[in-house]
Formats: C-alpha cells, sequence, structure tokens
C-alpha cells in the first residue's frame, strides 16, 4: 500500500492560513482521486483544518502539539525552522503510515498535484522496486492556462 504524507505549518506562520488550508485541500484531493483503492493518505498538522474532503475515509489527518518552530511570529521563519517544524511532523507521519501497513511514502507539498495513477503503478506493477522519482514534471501556474514542463 502506498501511504501519502503531508503537513500543514503552523498556523502562526503564515500571512494568509485560509489560503494554506484552501491549497492543501486541493491538493489532499487530487491525491484522493487515485485509481487504486491501495492507498491512504496522512496529513500532519497543528490544528485540523476544515477542508472539503471528496473521500474523508482515505485521509487521516493527525494533530500534534509541537510548539512553534520559532519564538518570533512572524510569517517567515528561516529555513532551518521548517525543515524542523516539518520533519517533526513527518516523523509522527511515517510511524502511522507504517503501522497501518503502509509498503511506501510518497510526500507531497499543499501546492502540489500528483497523477491518479501512482498508487496503481506502485502497488500492481513495481512492488518488488525499492522507491522511484520523477525524472521531470510540470509547473503551472494556478489560475490560468500557464503550464511548463520542468526536466531534472
Amino acid at each position: 500500500m502506498l501511504a501519502f504524507l503531508t503537513s500543514i505549518r503552523h498556523p502562526h506562520y503564515s500571512n494568509n492560513f485560509k489560503q494554506v488550508v484552501s491549497l492543501a485541500g486541493m491538493a489532499i484531493n487530487s491525491v484522493t482521486n487515485q485509481t487504486s483503492e491501495k492507498y491512504h493518505v496522512f496529513v500532519v498538522c497543528n490544528e485540523e483544518p476544515e477542508i472539503n474532503l471528496e473521500k474523508p475515509e482515505k485521509v487521516t489527518f493527525i494533530t500534534v502539539d509541537f510548539p512553534p518552530p520559532s519564538r518570533s511570529k512572524k510569517a517567515q521563519t528561516n529555513l532551518e525552522e521548517l525543515r524542523i517544524d516539518r520533519g517533526t511532523k513527518y516523523i509522527i507521519g511515517i510511524l502511522e503510515a507504517f503501522n497501518i501497513g503502509a509498503d511506501f511514502i510518497m510526500f507531497f507539498d499543499a501546492d502540489d498535484f500528483v497523477s491518479n495513477r501512482l498508487a496503481d503503478f506502485v502497488n500492481l506493477q513495481n512492488k518488488e522496486k525499492s522507491g522511484w522519482y520523477f525524472s521531470e514534471g510540470y509547473l503551472y501556474r494556478f489560475g490560468t492556462d500557464i503550464i511548463r514542463l520542468i526536466p531534472g
């Protein structure tokens, strides 16, 4: 089984937390459109956001009470603080994914959209592999018709 894992930043570190939640909701709903049912999505966050989920049974919110990654209450934190916040949340999500029997984990960000065939690819065709990577992807400018291929 493939587990998708993401985290939502601490609400104190966002200029517009509603926008963060909105983007996360779109990404989560994108992930839940898999052609295989052998997947689950984990979202680790400081407070469970209100998101209209298309497949709520496929999503588990894990709420943590970690302190904010920085003592300053500015939206802009340094890279190390963001990595600590995300990394500690990822550890919790990884443990939970393995706890329910996940064979593989794919991390995604709140602004990512992923193929609906990933779980099928992993579960049915390539389970003997130890991992995969994308050699190219697309950059989409939300709200426009602009999309571009990004190699490497």
